[in-house]
């Protein structure tokens, strides 16, 4: 691998009769003798060759560990240190330089030489497993943000005012478009606030059709004459299963099938929040295969495990799954704030590319804070810049504007 290969190379290079720099590691002064380069950086076919896993009996649990450590068998004897030279307090032994020793003393000298060789190819090892770290470790958490054009699929207004906050950092991070969406019910005044937004910003904002109650006899005639006056690119967020305000709606319900009727009919998606067990997976699926015409948009991932969406994606061609509110705020989350996109959910984002889309689902007020805003934003870029680069094009923007007809 070149980033190894050029680490052992600077490395051994610097053992030609100079002071090897430090590294961190104390200076050694080391004397070329034959084949030292080749031994140095593991490639002597020797009995004695030192490769990365240390001698040449191979990986091994002591061996690993002399190379992180960057020291040999004499250094752990307590003779030398891990820069070569000996340590503080070790005993010269029984002869002194120019005694009736001499002999010794050349002896101990050459085993102190190639104390010296071993202690520089342990700092060689040392380089070359950190350079393979860098290349195999750290590339995901070094990855550029994603830098395109964004659409925020799944998003919420707490008021009439907010969206102003919310267009304001859609310049800054080159948010093109938000899919502003009721929250299922909850807040009496979405329609009219929805409406404002889009009026005000028709260029940025895509409305959704709120229906607050899915489950009324009423509410797919309902829905016909609505989508027929406000030109909403999303019916939703519908709640169908929210543990925390205790709805429990079966999606399979005829009601409810009627209004996925009317939906295809209008060619519009339906947002729904269902938080999925079990039995809610199989009501889903029962939905689905109800009106197969009808596309049905799982929101949040349906707070459910890329192992249940990955099957019930492969089973149902029309569903499709956002990830809005799956940022560092909740639970789950793809991501820590600064840790890496988690490798279950890139794997299956890369598997199904054309059924994501990403959106960062604000809502409460506080969420709109620019400080807020722009946290969320760059978090959210910074998680795309993970995928293959057509992968991430596909959930920043082209799945999105494609399934709510934004081009």
């Amino acid at each position: 691998m070149p980033v190894a290969a050029s680490a052992c190379a600077s490395a051994c290079t610097r053992s030609r009769g100079r002071v090897a720099p430090r590294y961190g590691l104390a200076a050694t002064t080391i004397t070329r003798r034959p084949h030292t380069d080749a031994i140095l950086c593991g490639l002597s076919r020797s009995p004695e060759r030192l490769g990365v896993w240390g001698p040449s009996r191979g990986p091994h649990p002591g061996g690993s560990k002399d190379a992180v450590r960057g020291r040999g068998l004499p250094e752990r004897r307590g003779g030398v240190g891990g820069d070569g030279r000996r340590v503080q307090g070790e005993r010269e032994g029984p002869h002194g330089a120019g005694s009736a020793g001499d002999g010794h003393g050349r002896a101990r000298q050459a085993l102190q030489d190639g104390q010296a060789i071993v202690s520089h190819a342990a700092r060689c090892r040392l380089y070359v497993g950190l350079a393979l770290l860098a290349k195999l470790g750290a590339t995901p958490a070094l990855a550029a943000d994603y830098a395109g054009p964004l659409v925020d699929a799944h998003s919420h207004v707490p008021n009439a005012t907010a969206i102003d906050a919310y267009v304001a950092a859609m310049k800054r991070h080159n948010v093109t478009r938000i899919v502003l969406l009721a929250v299922g019910g909850v807040q009496k005044d979405d329609a009219a606030w929805i409406a404002a937004a889009a009026r005000k910003y028709p260029d940025r904002v895509a409305p959704g059709q709120p229906l607050p109650d899915p489950t009324a006899a009423a509410a797919a005639t309902r829905l016909d004459g609505e989508l027929g006056k406000s030109g909403a690119r999303a019916i939703g967020e519908v709640h169908i299963r929210q543990v925390s305000r205790k709805i429990d709606r079966n999606p399979a319900d005829p009601a409810f099938v009627k209004v996925l009727e009317v939906a295809a009919k209008h060619k519009t998606p339906v947002v729904i929040h269902d938080e999925l067990t079990a039995e809610a997976a199989k009501a889903l699926e029962a939905a689905l295969a109800a009106v197969p015409s009808a596309t049905i948009v799982l929101a949040h991932g349906g707070e459910s495990t890329p192992e249940v969406l990955e099957g019930l994606l492969a089973r149902h061609p029309n569903l499709a799954v956002d990830l809005s509110g799956m940022h560092f705020q909740r639970t789950p989350a793809l991501a820590t704030e600064k840790g890496p996109l988690d490798p279950a959910w890139k794997a299956l984002l890369v598997k199904r590319p054309d059924r994501f889309l990403i959106g960062i689902d604000v809502w409460a007020a506080r969420l709109f804070e620019p400080a807020m805003l722009d946290r969320l934003m760059t978090w959210t870029r910074r998680i795309l810049g993970e995928l293959p680069p057509e992968v991430a094009e596909r959930v920043a923007h082209r799945n999105a504007a494609a399934l709510y007809r934004l081009e």
